[in-house]
């Protein structure tokens, strides 16, 4: 509803001004001060028109021709001013009210609101504002905004909209007795007997003031039908094994074609359908023409897996593709929501180390606690509990105290199959029961740098399943996954082969006088389990060799760079996480001289490596050996290292 407006015109109250004035007002006067009598004079006769005289000339008999009065107050002046200024504001402040009006309405403008009262689903509305200029002056910066409902789209309007949401209006200003209209042109959805709101605001300013005046005008649209009526079937509730269907009608009720309409539900996974009608994919249907007066229907039905999702929470909607300003805009017809319970057992399942604060380290102990719980509204009884493991087990170590099943790294139990297996022969509702499981874990391996990150990683996982309507329900626990500690380090190497088909070094080998022979340096990084940075390492190459190049681009950080002068060979990396595996390679060459037949060649000096680990800020620092000919490591060319005089 508007807000009413208060007249500026008519008769304006006036506040009644008392006369402050002395007597006037009626201050009191100051009581009379008589002088002392004479002495009494000789008595004699007095005539009757002597007294009339006396009594006519003073006005009494008694004589006030000496009466003293009181001077007047300085301060009564300066009081009425104050008084009479109170009552000026007073009345200034009540005309402004009446003028100006509460929360900024005027009679300066007349708004009015035009809408249907009813209308159906789908059908295409008219709002008309219209405004007047009621004032003596003219009135600027008009904004009108109309607040849409959800389900109203818009389509036209006789003025462009100022914003991208098409519900502002910047006005023209409006002079006196002007008036004006806009006219909006959209397409209304709502569910049957629901009512839209529509509400207009329109904000302006008279010429001849700067704040900002506003009237608000509010209408409500009821749907009482719709143009495509569409109801939809699900069910609340079903047992576990049980279909769930799904019924869509529709009608279109419009005396004409509605063309290229999508029906469409989304469900949770879980959900795997066995009927659908029409066939169709990922279950959407574009119905691209639907007669006037026609009706028709949508089924869909499948089974849910209760393990996965439980209840089952479904949304259907009915949509049409309109093309507006280029682009195309999605108007949603019609949409409904629910879920479906499921009657079915549900079991809580995770699994972690019994001490998470412990770290995991090559060679220890881990004990894993796997706690599981009934969550739903079923006993269940004579559950399977097990536990996945990953290859970083030393079986040979493992002490089968809680009786489990061992099938490769996967622990099995049954309620029978010891004191600490007991509970899963009955897990009655809201019951929490827990199996603490210890493993040992295999010993540091000697090349770390030859696994990948995840194959340092001890992985768990468990599951628990139980026999309903003879069907097993399996639930699942979050995969843990954490890594063994392990220290940072580098490992450096020279090769002529990599493996018996691939071949990094050139020329004769043994090396020969005077003849070239390259070989190829790899230094390869292990972050560790606690990542590092500030990563930096050092060689130099003997006066002999020589440098031919980087292979490659490193796997981080920077390239690698080579001082002529000192011959040194560096490569830094800012950061690195855990478990990681860097690899950085360059070619040296070399030709031996006669001073050195027979005799091993010294490929590079000692490798430096420092880094900070970047969880517990600790300095690393080591330094491997020298490489030579002889090519440890390298199974095809090992053992040929060793200088040759030329045949």
């Amino acid at each position: 509803m508007p807000k009413k407006n208060v007249s500026i015109g008519g008769n304006k109250k006036r506040s009644k001004i008392v006369d402050l004035r002395s007597g006037a007002s009626g201050r009191k006067k100051s009581p009379s001060s008589v002088s002392r009598p004479r002495s009494k004079p000789a008595k004699r006769p007095v005539k009757k028109s002597e007294a009339m005289a006396s009594f006519t000339k003073s006005g009494s008999k008694r004589d006030y021709s000496k009466i003293q009065r009181r001077p007047k107050k300085k301060s009564s002046g300066l009081l009425t001013f104050l008084i009479v200024l109170l009552v000026l504001l007073v009345g200034a402040a009540m005309a402004s009210f009446f003028i100006f009006g509460s929360g900024g309405s005027s009679q300066s403008l007349k708004l009015a609101f035009a809408t249907p009262k009813n209308i159906a689903s789908g059908e295409n509305v008219i709002l008309e504002v219209t405004y007047e200029n009621l004032d003596k002056i003219s009135l600027e910066n008009i904004e009108l905004v109309i607040h849409y409902p959800e389900g109203f789209y818009f389509d036209s309007s006789n003025i462009e909209p100022s914003n991208q949401e098409k519900n502002q209006w910047q006005l023209e200003p409006l002079e006196v007795g002007q008036s004006g209209k806009v006219r909006v042109e959209g397409q209304l959805v709502g569910k049957i007997k629901e009512e839209k709101e529509f509400t207009v605001v329109l904000h302006f300013q008279p010429a001849n003031f700067h704040s900002d005046f506003m009237e608000e005008i509010s209408k409500k649209i009821k749907i009482d039908d719709a143009l495509l009526d569409v109801s939809i079937e699900a069910p609340e509730q079903i047992e576990d094994g049980q279909e769930v269907s799904f019924k869509v009608k529709y009608e279109n009720k419009k005396k004409e074609d509605i063309k290229d309409v999508y029906f469409g539900f989304e469900l949770a996974e879980g959900f795997e359908a066995t009927y659908l009608s029409p066939t169709t994919t990922e279950y959407t249907w574009l119905i691209e023409e639907i007669l006037a007066k026609q009706d028709n229907k949508i089924e869909l039905s499948g089974l849910v897996d209760s393990s996965e999702t439980n209840p089952l929470p479904w949304l259907f909607r009915v949509w049409q593709m309109v093309e507006k300003d280029g682009q195309p805009q999605e108007r949603v017809l019609f949409q409904e929501s629910g879920e479906v319970k499921i009657i079915a057992p549900r079991l809580e399942i995770e699994v972690a180390p019994l001490n998470p604060d412990k770290n995991l380290n090559w060679g220890e102990e881990v004990d894993f606690k796997i706690t599981y719980k009934n969550s739903g509204e079923l006993d269940v009884s004579e559950a399977v509990l097990k536990l996945s493991l990953s290859d970083l087990v030393d079986w040979s170590r493992y002490n089968n105290v809680t009786g489990a099943t061992r099938d490769n790294n996967i622990l099995i139990w049954l309620s029978k199959s010891g004191q600490a297996a007991k509970g899963l022969s009955d897990i009655s509702q809201g019951d929490e029961k827990d199996l603490i499981v210890t493993v040992p874990l295999i010993n540091e391996p000697d090349e770390l740098t030859d696994f990948l990150p995840n194959e340092l990683m001890v992985e768990a996982q468990a599951f628990i399943s139980v026999k309903f309507n003879d069907e097993d329900k399996v639930f699942a626990s979050e995969v843990f996954a954490s890594p063994i500690a392990s220290q940072a380090r580098l490992l450096t190497e020279a090769r002529y082969y990599l493996d018996a088909y691939s071949k990094v070094g050139s020329g004769p080998l043994p090396p020969v006088i005077g003849q070239e022979t390259t070989y190829r340096i790899y230094w390869k990084v292990f972050s560790g389990s606690n990542g590092l940075k500030n990563i930096k390492i050092k060689t130099s190459l003997p006066s002999y060799i020589d440098w031919e190049g980087e292979v490659d681009s490193p796997t981080l950080g920077s390239s690698l760079e080579f001082d002529e002068s000192s011959k040194q060979v560096a490569w830094e990396i800012n950061e690195v996480g855990a478990n990681a595996q860097l690899m950085a390679s360059f070619d040296i060459s070399v030709i031996p001289s006669e001073s050195q037949v027979n005799q091993l060649l010294i490929l590079s000096n000692p490798t430096s490596f420092t880094a900070e680990e970047k969880s517990t800020k600790a300095v690393i620092s080591s330094t491997n050996d020298l490489l030579t000919s002889e090519l440890l490591g390298d199974s095809i060319a090992q053992g040929e290292g060793r200088v040759k005089v030329s045949p």
